[in-house]
């Protein structure tokens, strides 16, 4: 006799636990295979030095970072950059850059503003720069009084002088005269003091175009043509009454730069203001080289 199957009969079995994956080993990817007589593959290490962003120079000094040979490590850095650019054919490179360079930052520093005259691509002939003395820039050190006329650089509030501090605030109005070397002013007295048609900068505004011309050359490492020059006026430094050495720009020795002789460095912390008759003045703090207090060498 059969019995009824009973209600589990029909319930489905269980399927079976599946077994998970082995975990595949996973192998490096190959490197690339080096044919005969090329250079070993080179990867720089973080933080080498690099002049250049993807160049060929960049390239030069990613190679000297790395462990070269005896002779080469301990050569000059000029040597050492020849020695990399003659295994890579990259002379021109290193010839336009990297050696130039070097030979900046091994060349010895001047301790002098003299430059030397007649050296190929300085100025030759009489200069046509006007010097003029501390005392007669500082009849020019304040605002306009009488016919006298305000700077160039006024009417658009770009006067350097309108960075000066006065109690610790700026005002972007104020601004100086405008500047005449004696013999300017003498011809214009003569001529019954009618200036001229357009206006001049102030001797500030003025020494601040000088300099950013000059920076501009030196940044550059550019050679100015020996029939330019950048600055038609010029001091004088070392004696009493005067500026310091220190005080002043020039020209290097052995490369012209638009400038033949010393200019005062154009700066915001060198003045104080103040008030006589409501007429704001400048008073310059930079000291005289008789006010300088020499020490037991110099």
């Amino acid at each position: 006799m059969q019995g009824r199957q009973g209600v589990w009969a029909n319930a489905k079995k269980s399927a079976p636990k599946r077994k998970r994956p082995e975990p595949r080993a996973v192998s490096p990817p190959s490197e690339p295979e080096q044919q005969d007589g090329e250079e070993p593959f080179f990867v720089a290490p973080p933080g080498s030095l690099s002049l250049a962003q993807g160049g060929e120079t960049s390239m030069v000094i990613r190679e000297m970072d790395r462990v070269s040979p005896e002779p080469i490590a301990k050569a000059a850095f000029a040597d050492r950059v020849t020695a990399v650019s003659v295994e890579h054919n990259l002379r021109d490179a290193a010839d336009g850059g990297v050696s130039e360079m070097a030979k900046f930052l091994t060349r010895q520093p001047f301790n002098t503003l003299a430059t030397q005259v007649g050296r190929q691509g300085f100025p030759l002939g009489p200069s046509r720069t006007v010097t003029v003395h501390r005392e007669w820039e500082e009849r020019f050190l304040h605002e306009p009084i009488g016919s006298e006329r305000h700077c160039r650089n006024w009417l658009s509030r770009s006067c350097f002088a309108g960075l000066l501090e006065s109690n610790g605030v700026k005002d972007p109005t104020f601004g100086l005269c405008e500047f005449y070397t004696e013999p300017e002013l003498t011809e214009i007295q003569n001529a019954g003091w009618v200036w001229p048609t357009g206006a001049r900068l102030c001797i500030l505004c003025l020494r601040a175009e000088i300099h950013s011309r000059f920076m501009a050359a030196r940044c550059n490492s550019q050679r100015v043509l020996s029939n330019v020059a950048y600055s038609p006026i010029a001091n004088i430094v070392g004696e009493e009454g005067e500026y310091c050495v220190e005080s002043c720009f020039v020209s290097d020795p052995d490369r012209y730069e638009g400038v033949m002789e010393p200019v005062v460095i154009p700066t915001v912390h060198d003045y104080t203001v103040y008030r006589t008759n409501g007429i704001r003045y400048l008073k310059q703090l930079l000291p005289k080289p008789e006010c300088v207090k020499s020490n037991f060498f110099f």
